[in-house]
């Protein structure tokens, strides 16, 4: 059965949450200058290019 558009949005939504955490949690071990794209996707759990897909 196909997902609804609530439940894609919800799960987008649920994805950009995760990588902008990582996110935080990359920069504050590594500091912005530091901190990697690769490092970002890796520590959310999805690909590099996924991350660039949602920002």
């Amino acid at each position: 059965m196909p997902r609804t558009p609530e439940e894609n949005e919800r799960i987008k939504q649920e994805r950009k949450d995760k990588i902008l955490m990582a996110a935080l949690r990359i920069f504050a071990e590594n500091g912005l200058a530091a901190a990697r794209m690769s490092d970002i996707a890796r520590a959310a759990g999805v690909s590099y290019g996924l991350v660039y897909n949602y920002f």
